[in-house]
């Protein structure tokens, strides 16, 4: 069983604190990014899987869907759809991307971002 500690950190006037040492190295966060969930008047905070992290568009398909007027199981439905859509797309892109490298085709910071904003 996992041995259970508590530490108090303060809180800075901008609302930051800081993870002691012992806490960061046995939650093993690798890319400096954590997620925060409030579960009443207690914060939980989990490491960030950094593919989940960049591939992760939830709230901001949610708050699209929700502009649209979606709500409630409409709300949730559409938003599993669309979320398999964007993993779906991204997930062909890396395909491509790796098919391409293989084939030796390697392009430039400038050139990748020319293709995205359509120079």
């Amino acid at each position: 069983m996992t041995k259970k500690i508590m530490k108090r950190v303060n809180v800075s006037p901008k609302r930051q604190i800081t993870i002691p040492k012992e806490f960061f190295d046995r939650m093993d966060i690798r890319n400096n990014r954590v997620q925060l969930c409030l579960d009443g008047k207690r914060m939980i905070v989990e490491p960030v899987d950094v593919k989940e992290d960049l591939f992760d568009f939830t709230e901001q398909i949610r708050m699209r869907l929700e502009k649209e007027g979606f709500t409630g199981k409409k709300l949730a439905q559409k938003l599993t759809e669309q979320k398999q859509l964007v993993e779906s797309a991204f997930g062909q892109m890396i395909k491509e991307a790796q098919e391409e490298y293989m084939n030796g085709k390697i392009i430039s910071h400038d050139e990748l971002f020319s293709e995205v904003e359509g120079e």
